[in-house]
């Protein structure tokens, strides 16, 4: 059974990437979704382009390198009561 919010082990997977959904195969605006199986000591890299991007360990850890970009926040508007 394939539903547009369910897709069984595997019929997501792409290259290395054992789920690689993007905009265009799940009918999304803009979000991807990749998830990357690594062994203890492994590592990947890939050009982020102008996108932003979430790395989100589901087991263990990791630690990014790259170029870092800094990006200031906005400043909130003061807003007046009453």
């Amino acid at each position: 059974m394939t539903t547009t919010h369910h897709l069984p082990a595997g019929k997501a997977a792409a290259d290395v990437y054992a789920v690689d959904v993007t905009p265009e195969s799940a009918g999304w605006g803009h979000s991807s979704l990749r998830v990357l199986e690594l062994p203890a000591g492994g590592w990947h890299a890939f050009d982020t382009g102008d996108s932003e991007w979430i790395v989100l360990p589901l087991s263990g850890g990791c630690t990014r390198r790259g170029r870092r970009r800094h990006v200031p926040a906005r400043r909130a508007r003061a807003s007046s009561a009453g």
